[in-house]
C-alpha cells in the first residue's frame, strides 16, 4: 500500500475518533448518572455485553484495549452493582463468561434508547440523502475493520 495512502487513512481515523468523542460521548455521558457509581469504562464494558450477550474477560479486553487485571477489577464492581454475572465455562475452569443480569440489560437498554434519541436531536437538520450516506459509511467502514 502507498504510504500517502496509509498516512491519510491514519489521519481520517484519529479524526473520526476524535469528532467522535467530541459531538458524541458528552451527550450521552449525560445518563451516566442513571447508574452512579460507575465509571466510563464500566459503560464501555456494559456495552460490549449488551452487543455480545457473552465475553470472556479476555475478550472485553481485546475490544476495550484494558490489562486483564482492570478488567477484572471492573468487572468485579459491576457484579456488585447486580448488573452482570459471571459463569464458568464448561469444561474450562480458569474460563468464565461475563453477561448481563436482567436488571443490567434493563438498564443498558434504557441508557441505549436515550443516547438513540440524542443522536435523533443531533441530527435533525442533517437531510434524509446525507444521512443515508453516513450510514452507509458507517456499515462500510465497520465492516472493513473487520476485516483486518
Amino acid at each position: 500500500m502507498d504510504s500517502r495512502i496509509s498516512r491519510e487513512i491514519h489521519e481520517l481515523m484519529f479524526g473520526f475518533v476524535s469528532l467522535f468523542h467530541q459531538k458524541l460521548i458528552p451527550r450521552f455521558r449525560r445518563y451516566d448518572d442513571e447508574l452512579p457509581g460507575l465509571k466510563k469504562n464500566h459503560f464501555k464494558i456494559l456495552g460490549q455485553l449488551f452487543h455480545h450477550n457473552s465475553l470472556t474477560l479476555t475478550q472485553i479486553g481485546r475490544m476495550l484495549d484494558l490489562e486483564k487485571g482492570s478488567v477484572t477489577s471492573l468487572v468485579d464492581h459491576l457484579a456488585e452493582k447486580g448488573l452482570v454475572v459471571r459463569q464458568h465455562v464448561p469444561g474450562d475452569r480458569r474460563k468464565s463468561l461475563v453477561m448481563l443480569t436482567e436488571a443490567g440489560n434493563a438498564a443498558v437498554r434504557n441508557i441505549i434508547e436515550k443516547q438513540v434519541r440524542e443522536i435523533e436531536l443531533l441530527m435533525d437538520d442533517i437531510d434524509e440523502e446525507d444521512t443515508r450516506k453516513f450510514v452507509e459509511c458507517l456499515r462500510y467502514c465497520t465492516n472493513m475493520l473487520k476485516k483486518l
